[in-house]
């Protein structure tokens, strides 16, 4: 065997092993973490039934900007989109706030619609934002809005 395929199958098994102690590493840090991730979820959807009790879907939204503004992290982006998903749901329905919101299975008019919707929003580029609205976007999804045209 030549000393370059020798050299080539060391690097393509180092890289496996390499994926796979990643892929290891991530179940055991997940699974080791599971108890957090449900209280921060516990957590979340009790302080959106709160806010819900006497606010409006759009509102809810504004209140998770605020959220979104103040969160540090992934983990405490993740709360804040649960926030808004518990929160829209359980909230008075805002006249118009499904309007031209695609459907949740369409990925690109989704990623597009996501974009425009937080430069409306005043967020123009805000990757955070774009991945905040799926949260609304699905709460549009489940209650059967027609397709935006």
């Amino acid at each position: 065997m030549p000393t370059w395929l020798k050299v080539i199958l060391v690097i393509v098994a180092i890289g496996l092993f390499g994926l796979m102690a990643i892929g290891l590493g991530g179940y055991w840090w997940f699974k080791s973490n599971r108890g957090r991730f449900e209280e921060i979820g516990k957590r979340a959807k009790a302080d959106a039934a709160q806010f819900a009790a006497t606010h409006d879907g759009a509102q809810c939204l504004e209140e998770a900007l605020r959220r979104l503004d103040r969160a540090g992290g992934i983990m405490a982006r993740a709360e804040v989109k649960v926030f808004l998903s518990s929160c829209i749901d359980e909230a008075r329905e805002s006249p118009g706030m499904c309007d031209g919101v695609p459907p949740d299975g369409e990925i690109m008019r989704s990623a597009a619609w996501a974009v425009d919707k937080c430069a409306q929003l005043g967020r123009p580029g805000d990757q955070p934002c774009s991945q905040l609205v799926t949260g609304m976007q699905k709460h549009c999804d489940k209650r059967g809005q027609p397709p935006a045209p």
